[in-house]
Order: structure tokens, then sequence, then C-alpha cells
């Protein structure tokens, strides 16, 4: 969605079911992917806030990853 322009589809479909709720791999994940969005969109207090809770819901490598590597992009983003 993001990629052809409609952003604000691609953020409501991220924070909607089911990915806000249950498991906390999938809510990690979509908050990571989240957070990328709004990094690209120039919003870095928010990418750092989806991060941040990404990597507090991580419970699998995967997620954990993910989640730590929107954190490290963050950083660089905002010039830490």
């Amino acid at each position: 969605m993001a990629a052809r322009g409609d952003y604000s589809a691609a953020d409501r479909m991220l924070v909607c079911e089911p990915w806000t709720t249950g498991d906390p791999h999938w809510q990690s994940l979509a908050l990571s992917a989240r957070g990328s969005f709004r990094r690209q969109v120039g919003d870095l207090e928010a990418a750092r806030a989806c991060d941040e809770r990404a990597l507090a819901l991580a419970d699998r490598a995967l997620s954990q990853a993910d989640a730590g590597i929107g954190l490290a992009a963050d950083h660089v983003a905002m010039g830490d």
C-alpha cells in the first residue's frame, strides 16, 4: 500500500486486527513494520516508539532481530 502511495491505508492496516492482539511475535513484527513506515515518512519519534514497543514484545529471534534493526535505523536517522 505504501509503495503505491497510499500511506494512510498502510498505516491503518498496521494498527488494526489481527496485528494488535494475540501472539506477541506478530504484534512485534507489525510494530516493527509500522516503525519502518513511520521512519520512511519522516516521523522519527513515532518510529522509535514503535520499535521500542516491538522490542519489548519480541519473544522470538526473528522479532527480536527485526525490532533491534529498526531501533538501530532510528538512531542513525536521528543522528544518535
